[in-house]
């Protein structure tokens, strides 16, 4: 289709421009040096260049493993602690977070997630839609850490043997996930790709995990800057 045509002059014009070996870089600044307690008097800024390879989603590893070039940077700077505030910054990225051509319904089903500078997972959070008892509501669990999605549940558990039905609507640029369908008792769970609203602040949430699960330890709040 078109999509897929473009797709291949902007990968030609890439590769054309950078050539095969680059790598996109993702620096790490901090407002202040570490002083000789390893603590950063100040903010701790990691810049997005539009890497998709923080991606365990796509390589099949654990969850926390792109963070690991993270956690060494800061452990090899002898940094124990920060009491500023982590900032995930995207702003390389300019324009909106559609793209130029995408419509409304390109954002079911997970096919086109927020465009961002910093991304993890391609964007997507895993949601589990698991059976309970018959007529109450199914069971959605999140799959992956610090997501920040809402839902309004307005599934129906049915009895076995009927209709396996599950699906989603979530309203461009709110929060609310809509879940609506049936799951009969006994069948096999259905797995979402739902798109997160800010990519770049569920980056700086999960690395302020990843540091804190190593010992480093960030006092501040997480802040997505787009």
């Amino acid at each position: 289709g078109p999509a897929s045509n473009c797709k291949l002059y902007t990968g030609a014009l890439a590769l054309d421009h950078f050539g095969g070996g680059y790598q996109i870089s993702t620096p790490i600044y901090s407002t202040a040096k570490p002083n000789r307690f390893g603590t950063i008097h100040g903010d701790l800024i990691v810049v997005g260049h539009g890497d998709t390879t923080w991606n365990p989603r796509r390589f099949g590893t654990n969850f926390w493993a792109p963070f690991d070039a993270f956690v060494e940077a800061l452990t090899n700077a002898g940094v124990h602690k920060i009491t500023g505030d982590l900032i995930a910054d995207a702003t390389y990225f300019h324009g909106m977070p559609t793209g130029g051509s995408l419509s409304i319904d390109d954002f079911q089903d997970g096919e086109c997630p927020y465009i961002s500078a910093l991304t993890l997972n391609d964007g997507l959070a895993q949601v589990r839609v698991e059976p309970t008892t018959v007529g109450a509501p199914c069971q959605l669990h999140v799959l992956q850490p610090d997501a920040n999605l809402m839902f309004s549940n307005c599934t129906t558990t049915v009895a076995a043997g009927g209709r396996h039905h599950i699906n989603y609507y979530m309203p461009f640029g709110e929060k609310v996930v809509y879940v609506f369908g049936e799951t009969p008792v006994g069948e096999t769970n259905d797995d979402l790709d739902i798109s997160v609203l800010d990519p770049a602040r569920w980056f700086g949430d999960c690395l302020k995990d990843a540091l804190a699960q190593h010992g480093i330890k960030v006092s501040g709040k997480v802040r997505g800057v787009t």
